[in-house]
């Protein structure tokens, strides 16, 4: 737990044998992680560490304990904060090197938040972040690398519309260096080499704005090809093959009509739920909750609108469902809603609708307007729901402008 904490700090320093860390350990003397490694606190991993330690080992969390109090959604803390001077519509993560080559144009360049000075991202395997976003009334669409081990920021102008989903893709051709796709505003799709912002192509556009981007990686045992899966906002599946994201044009293989102009395609994934073997994708249109089968036709449908007696308890009413996690248990948000559904995928019912407002009020006492203040707003802009992520049997929501619960 100690080098989880400190990212193998003791080893780097000479403490390499553990007879040697344990001998600091049983006298008392392991240095403080935060103070001595200089690293950002961790309250409740310390508390953990800390409890490992005590001297009574009846006194000790047992490994079922140790397990169970990792896995909590206590355990989350914010270790950094990067604050940027831009903003963005999507996001996507990747551990590899990140773009060696400058833009063309030194006015793409975004200066570092920390130095003030503009500096280029240099290779090796660093985490990067990858943003998009643009103006529509400049007619521009961007992406930008952020290197989140610097803060230094490189940003590129990659379309005349605003980028509005971003995925990586493995390069099959070329180990250790992925493929960014971006959809955007006006249906474009672009496929840029993470490595070198030289290296750019677009494939077919879609037929309406990109809302929601997927790339469905199949293991190698399989012998199945992979698939980019495209949602857009006139609620149409396309799907491409990874091969034809290597292609200047490429087409897509399937284009598979799920709803209308007003119900888009969005929270394309697949269940996180370890019992889940066949890996089953899934997404949304409008109110209803997709589960597709292998060859991307819709085998089961889940409409959430509510019935007459479930009007009083749900908070979204009829609107399209904004964001979506799937687990044992399927987890929706509703545009501009300031609750979290949760459905039953086997029965097709709603089991449970969280209350993100009110637990807010409950539990924040930091100038949150009281439930009095508001006595007839149901769905305050502070609480709507912005993202929901599943992850080992947590199930986290971001509310408003900063809030996790």
């Amino acid at each position: 737990m100690f080098d989880l904490f400190t990212c193998g700090e003791r080893i780097t320093e000479g403490v390499k044998f553990p007879s040697e860390f344990d001998e600091a350990a049983v006298r008392g003397k392991l240095p403080d992680p935060v103070k001595h490694y200089g690293l950002s606190p961790w309250p409740r991993f310390q508390a953990l560490m800390k409890d490992c330690l005590r001297e009574n080992p009846h006194d000790r969390p047992s490994s079922a304990q140790v397990f169970d109090r990792l896995n909590c959604g206590d355990m989350l803390c914010l270790l950094n904060e990067l604050v940027l001077p831009l903003n963005a519509d999507c996001l996507a993560l990747s551990s590899g090197p990140g773009p060696v080559s400058r833009p063309v144009s030194s006015s793409s360049l975004v200066s570092s938040p920390r130095s003030g000075l503009v500096s280029a991202l240099v290779g090796g395997s660093t985490p990067v972040a990858w943003l998009g976003g643009g103006s529509s009334s400049k007619r521009q669409g961007n992406i930008s690398a952020v290197n989140l081990e610097t803060g230094s920021v490189q940003t590129q102008v990659v379309d005349s519309s605003p980028v509005l989903c971003l995925a990586l893709v493995p390069n099959s051709q070329e180990e250790g260096c992925d493929w960014l796709v971006g959809g955007t505003q006006s249906g474009s799709l672009f496929v840029q080499n993470t490595q070198d912002w030289t290296q750019r192509h677009h494939l077919q556009s879609v037929s309406d704005a990109v809302t929601s981007l997927y790339f469905h990686l199949q293991p190698k045992r399989t012998e199945r090809r992979s698939y980019l899966l495209v949602g857009t906002a006139d609620g149409t599946l396309t799907v491409y093959e990874d091969s034809a994201l290597q292609e200047e044009n490429g087409e897509p293989v399937k284009t598979l009509c799920l709803g209308t102009i007003n119900t888009p395609v969005l929270g394309l994934g697949l269940c996180s739920h370890s019992a889940d073997s066949r890996g089953a994708l899934w997404g949304s249109c409008g109110s209803r909750i997709l589960s597709f089968t292998a060859e991307y036709d819709v085998c089961k449908s889940i409409d959430t609108k509510p019935s007459p007696a479930l009007q009083s308890r749900t908070l979204s009413s009829e609107a399209c469902i904004s964001r979506l996690a799937v687990d044992k248990l399927v987890y929706v948000s509703k545009v501009g809603a300031c609750s979290v559904e949760v459905w039953d995928r086997r029965t097709e019912r709603m089991v449970d609708c969280i209350d993100c407002a009110q637990m807010i009020r409950q539990s924040s006492s930091r100038g949150r307007p009281s439930q009095q203040d508001h006595p007839t707003d149901s769905t305050p802009a502070w609480a709507q729901v912005k993202s929901l992520l599943v992850q080992s049997l947590v199930c986290v929501f971001g509310s408003g402008p900063e809030e996790v619960i």
